[in-house]
């Protein structure tokens, strides 16, 4: 196949490319099978040998799949969001891993849970998960219900605000609650800011998050050691150095 060998010869960034994912899962991977599948790709989504290679050297396993089984996932998306070609390869770039999660266990449940548990339109959802493809690779039980859980019981957002931040601002689902929402929900509390700045604000580094509130740097790294979850730092008990507000 063109694509296939076309990679396969492609020197790439440090001699990357369909090669390099060979080399690094040789046990896995039958030679003219993931050449196939690299036809089938740059076929199906129209890629660039450049294009091929990045989807190949982010996600390589792909290629130990069958065509029959990524044309399967590539369908369900398509079919599924309404995508469009452009779309669909769009998806595939940012978040090649989707093309290896199973329909009926990952793909289906987590877009039909963002659906309902958002009260998206159909356009809605598909305008999330293009801007925010990660989002399918995200567990409903261990990652996307604690999240919007803590959102809707700890800073007290819900319905068509929590609605609203999340279309705005997809990646919000991605942060870390242990690491970011919880330490920044003690610090709130802990200076008396509001805490709806902990969703709101969830984007900004440790040290925009600080300077904001009026809080050190060490101040908010001493939460984030102590793990920011006991009840005595929620609740705001624990001496802080505040700046001016």
């Amino acid at each position: 196949g063109h694509s296939g060998r076309a990679l396969g010869r492609y020197p790439g960034e440090g001699g990357q490319g369909r090669g390099h994912a060979l080399a690094k899962y040789p046990q896995r991977f039958d030679a003219r099978e993931a050449e196939k599948v690299c036809d089938f790709l740059q076929s199906r989504l129209e890629l660039e040998t450049t294009e091929l290679m990045s989807v190949a050297v982010r996600h390589p396993m792909l290629l130990g799949r069958t065509v029959d089984a990524i044309a399967q996932k590539l369908d369900f998306l398509q079919s599924r969001l309404n995508l469009d070609g452009a779309e669909l390869k769009r998806i595939v770039l940012k978040q090649p891993s989707a093309l290896s999660y199973s329909i009926d266990n990952n793909l289906a449940p987590t877009i039909d849970w963002l659906k309902a548990n958002f009260s998206l339109t159909e356009a809605e959802l598909k305008t999330l998960v293009l801007r925010f493809p990660n989002v399918l690779s995200y567990s409903i039980d261990a990652n996307l219900a604690p999240t919007i859980d803590f959102f809707e019981h700890e800073l007290n957002i819900r319905g068509p605000d929590l609605r609203a931040a999340i279309l705005a601002s997809p990646q919000r689902l991605s942060y870390s609650l242990s690491n970011r929402y919880r330490p920044r929900l003690a610090a709130c509390r802990a200076v008396g800011a509001d805490l709806r700045l902990v969703l709101t604000c969830a984007d900004h580094t440790d040290e925009q998050f600080c300077k904001r509130r009026g809080l050190t740097l060490e101040d908010y790294e001493r939460l984030k050691s102590r793990g920011a979850v006991d009840e005595s730092t929620c609740s705001g008990s624990v001496s802080l150095s505040v700046g001016p507000l």
